[in-house]
């Protein structure tokens, strides 16, 4: 017989028995929220900016933020750590301190016996658990409202971006909170219902980098720290993981993965809990013969980092010392793990046979990555397939030492394939093989196969290799600039079109464009998008770049579109009539830059060596450099100059330029005896 209690008063009993965990989490609520805002706020100082916080700049892109605003957000969103971390450990004292009973036979029985449904049971403690830690986080939101109207950061949109962010945090908390409980249901002890909380939110994201991370020490010839072999996000694969995601209102994906991680967790938990048998009381729910599986599944990612640690120890990454430390990895986590389960060091040490299975799956994973069965790390595709090669320009450049001031893009430096640089690559990857890491860089190649597909490949090199590759790339590269494109209304500094940036300040952007416009005409004739933006939609054959106007318009000013046609006199048109221009050649616009720029001084010390105001030596003088973007080699770094661009208009320009013309050098006195 079943009693007829309603579910709202069992959930408001347990809700008292769990006063303490409410007044807790409203107590760290008010010091994380309320008293944070107002040291936050009162602190930031400084002129306004473009964004402030991730949350913010996804949501709303060219919205200007003030510092206060900006730090306002940044605290009362899950972009806050404390705030994140916060969530996690409420999740987490909810769902042990709700379900340990599951683990105690006497208090088993006592609720068993109860004449209510399991089910009424399960709701019971869920909502109970939730609404003690939802209920007063929302409470301290809320009083962080009249702080934000008092303090003069609110607004609509602030208050719309917090309500997301706060939607968002509850979100993440439910399923936190059902993985947690999950735990506790298939667990027998407390603490070892922690251990398996942790490794269901944590294990797969952390597998899975652990896996990335192995293809990168081990595969050099496809690895680099952007590899991602399965070319997914591993936060997808964790609540714990996805909780950071949350904060960007335009990844609805990531809203929709963790409402399912909530849903089907908490489906499941109830399931248990439901079907769970009685004779099971106070001891694991999971079988004992699962145990062997349960550590490989757990202990192989911990054993594989024992061998890559092992592995570092030694100078030429020996492979002897990879198994040496995976086997050293499997004997400490089993015992462990066998120790977990239960605290007898005797029967800690008895288990032979999981610990064979375990030895068995960690020495398969290290294998895998030794001996390389599937030819992941594969050289060289076929000369005759190959079209282009390019090398990128910021890994080159980090490398080398030189100047690493790009535009957030996929750039390189492209050039036909040929038997010499066939030659020099091959070169390259012959050496790259794990022979150790003797300090050898890393060089990021791109190969433009002839059928239209591209093969990226990363190989471990000397800096003379890298230094021999990038001057044949460069020699049998397109021309330098001949053309520039300047966005003279605009607010913003992120296009690029087959060409390299000269200048990244917010007004009168100037970007370089190479061949006099025929790279782009071609691409964009042949339907492909070649221009990159802050923003940049493929629309079917059509390049949609988005680009944010001036400070004319409105405080939230909607974002301009200019597709890219296939017609290129149609682009241009488009582009014509929003204010921007396509100059004809690289004298036409020096001619326009003369006729603007009122000076150019050096930038180089404090005592300015050369103040130069003739149109006339404007001109020259622009004609005998290059901008920072260009290729710089090692032995051109005393050719290197700061100059100030003094404008008309009262504007203030600084550019990075190299001087090729030596009776520049001299006259100016950029190159120093001293220096040279």
């Amino acid at each position: 017989m079943t009693s007829k209690i309603s579910l709202s008063k069992l959930v408001r009993n347990n809700c008292r028995r769990r006063a303490w965990l409410f007044f807790l989490t409203m107590l760290i609520g008010i010091i994380i929220l309320p008293i944070a805002v107002l040291v936050s706020v009162r602190v930031s100082t400084g002129v306004d900016v473009i964004g402030g916080s991730t949350l913010v700049k996804e949501a709303f892109f060219g919205w200007k933020v003030s510092p206060a605003q900006d730090a306002f957000l940044s605290t009362v969103t899950p972009i806050n750590p404390i705030l994140m971390m916060a969530i996690l450990v409420d999740a987490f004292l909810s769902g042990v301190t709700g379900f340990a009973y599951m683990n105690k036979s006497n208090q088993t029985d006592f609720y068993y016996s109860l004449p209510v449904k399991r089910s009424k049971l399960f709701l019971t403690g869920y909502l109970g658990g939730a609404l003690t830690s939802v209920v007063p986080f929302v409470i301290c939101e809320l009083l962080c409202v009249p702080l934000a109207l008092v303090l003069g950061v609110g607004s609509g949109k602030v208050f719309l971006v917090m309500l997301v962010g706060v939607c968002s945090a509850i979100v993440g908390y439910l399923a936190v909170y059902a993985a947690v409980i999950l735990a506790m249901m298939l667990t027998g002890r407390v603490f070892t219902g922690i251990l398996m909380a942790i490794v269901l939110l944590m294990y797969l994201p952390c597998t899975l980098t652990m896996l990335h991370y192995g293809i990168v020490a081990w595969m050099p010839n496809i690895a680099t720290t952007e590899y991602n072999p399965l070319e997914i996000n591993v936060a997808m694969f964790s609540p714990a993981s996805l909780l950071p995601q949350l904060t960007m209102m335009r990844m609805g994906e990531w809203w929709l993965c963790t409402l399912l991680y909530a849903v089907v967790l908490s489906f499941l938990s109830w399931l248990i809990y439901v079907k769970r048998p009685t004779e099971v009381q106070g001891d694991t729910f999971l079988s004992p013969k699962m145990n062997p599986v349960i550590k490989v599944l757990v202990g192989v990612a911990g054993a594989f980092v024992s061998g890559m640690f092992f592995s570092a120890l030694s100078e030429a990454d020996d492979v002897l010392f990879m198994y040496i430390g995976t086997f050293a990895g499997v004997i400490v986590i089993n015992f462990i793990m066998e120790f977990i389960y239960n605290p007898d060091l005797k029967a800690a040490c008895s288990h032979w046979k999981s610990f064979v299975v375990f030895l068995a799956a960690s020495a398969a994973v290290a294998v895998f990555f030794t001996a390389d069965p599937f030819a992941l790390n594969a050289s060289l595709p076929a000369e005759a397939q190959v079209a282009e090669v390019g090398v990128a320009n910021n890994e080159t450049e980090a490398m080398i030492g030189y100047n690493n001031d790009y535009i957030a893009a996929d750039q390189f430096r492209y050039a036909p394939m040929d038997d010499d640089l066939y030659e020099t690559v091959g070169r390259m990857a012959g050496k790259s093989e794990r022979t150790g890491r003797d300090g050898r860089n890393t060089c990021n190649l791109v190969f433009k196969m002839k059928d239209g597909s591209t093969v990226r490949r990363f190989y471990a090199a000397d800096k003379e290799d890298v230094i021999d590759l990038v001057e044949l790339v460069e020699k049998r590269g397109r021309d330098k600039v001949y053309a520039l494109v300047q966005f003279g209304k605009y607010e913003w500094a992120s296009i690029t079109a087959e060409g390299w940036q000269v200048d990244s300040e917010d007004e009168d952007v100037v970007f370089a464009l190479r061949d006099k416009g025929e790279a782009l005409k071609k691409a964009l004739e042949k339907d492909t998008a070649t221009m990159t933006c802050r923003k940049a939609d493929k629309e079917g054959c059509v390049c949609i770049l988005t680009v944010f106007p001036d400070k004319e318009h409105e405080s939230f000013r909607p974002p301009y579109k200019f597709p890219v046609y296939k017609s290129y006199e149609n682009t241009l048109k488009v582009l014509e009539q929003t204010g921007v221009r396509l100059e004809a050649n690289k004298e036409n616009a020096i001619l326009k830059l003369k006729n603007q720029v009122s000076s150019i001084e050096d930038d180089n010390s404090e005592e300015s060596r050369y103040c130069i105001t003739d149109p006339e030596e404007i001109a020259k003088f622009m004609r005998g450099v290059s901008t920072r973007t260009d290729y710089e080699f090692t032995e051109d770094f005393e050719k290197m100059a700061y100059i100030r661009l003094n404008e008309k208009n009262g504007k203030t320009l600084y550019l990075r330029v190299r001087v090729d013309d030596p009776e520049l050098l001299e006259e100016y006195r950029i190159c120093d005896s001293e220096d040279a």
